[in-house]
């Protein structure tokens, strides 16, 4: 295991992402445990999710960052490529807008939080732009550490991912749901689980790669039955193999999470309560 050490006190705090979904989660936490956040958003970046933080954080347009002096940068910027992005596109936004970012920071002693995909590169153009910016980090910037999370499939209310997909699928009047077999193995692990994996790494400065999951793997198959019985869905009008697996599909995801352990952590929510909570919150 890599070697930590305990850094106590607040920080202060720059997070790329920090109005998206999981960002402004983090936001949140980070605001709450008195932390000193600085949130790198775009212009026309909505401000729905943290609109009751504004002025308990700090909000800088990217085109206006000039850097400065930070604890810790937490890299919880995703562009998942669900608009139609172009390779160029997505090797910009997961690849090198962070490095850019980092670039204009005073080095030391700035430690990475990064918020990777557990997925290996061969999946799609998102894991391999997700993984491509921790290759080139390391390689520019080796004096620096980084907490690098290999975070599984996470999910939470209105959070975009196939929860959510399946949610609105599953509560229209489609006469048919087409989905792959279903025999993927993930791990899904809830949203507020993440979240406090972010916080307990930021309270260590720990130089490596973690895996953070539940430490259990479902069955899509099985999930997609779930949700149907939670809503009350006709589970008919799914179509099981009416969609072919994507290329090079991971057929078995699931977190080895001894290492988080040690450092504190342990999932609380697994699936069939997670599942409970995202409906709840519909």
């Amino acid at each position: 295991m890599p070697e930590k050490e305990i850094s106590l006190g607040p920080k202060k705090i720059l997070l790329s992402g920090g109005t998206g979904f999981l960002g402004s989660h983090v936001s949140r936490r980070l605001v709450n445990e008195g932390h000193d956040v600085t949130i790198l958003k775009r212009s026309f970046s909505s401000l729905n999710r943290i609109g009751d933080l504004v002025d308990k954080l700090r909000l800088v347009n990217t085109e206006d960052f000039t850097g400065g002096e930070y604890d810790l940068f937490i890299n919880a910027a995703s562009n998942y490529g669900r608009s139609g992005e172009s390779e160029e596109e997505m090797l910009r936004a997961n690849t090198e807008f962070p490095l850019e970012i980092l670039r204009k920071i005073e080095r030391e002693p700035l430690h990475l939080i990064n918020i990777n995909t557990s997925l290996p590169s061969s999946m799609n153009l998102y894991a391999k732009s997700k993984h491509l910016f921790i290759e080139k980090f390391r390689a520019e910037f080796p004096t620096l550490t980084c907490t690098n999370l290999l975070v599984e499939q996470f999910y939470g209310p209105g959070d975009g991912t196939f929860i959510s997909f399946l949610v609105n699928n599953l509560k229209s009047d489609k006469k048919e749901i087409k989905l792959t077999l279903g025999e993927q193995k993930r791990d899904f692990i809830y949203y507020e689980d993440v979240v406090e994996a972010i916080v307990q790494v930021s309270k260590h400065l720990y130089n490596g790669d973690i895996q953070v999951g539940t430490g259990q793997g479902v069955l899509i198959k099985d999930v997609v039955k779930k949700l149907a019985s939670e809503l009350s869905a006709d589970l008919d009008r799914v179509n099981f193999g009416g969609l072919e697996y994507r290329k090079n599909e991971v057929m078995n995801s699931i977190a080895d999470i001894s290492s988080i352990k040690e450092l504190g952590w342990e999932p609380k929510v697994f699936i069939d309560e997670g599942i409970k909570k995202v409906v709840e919150n519909l």
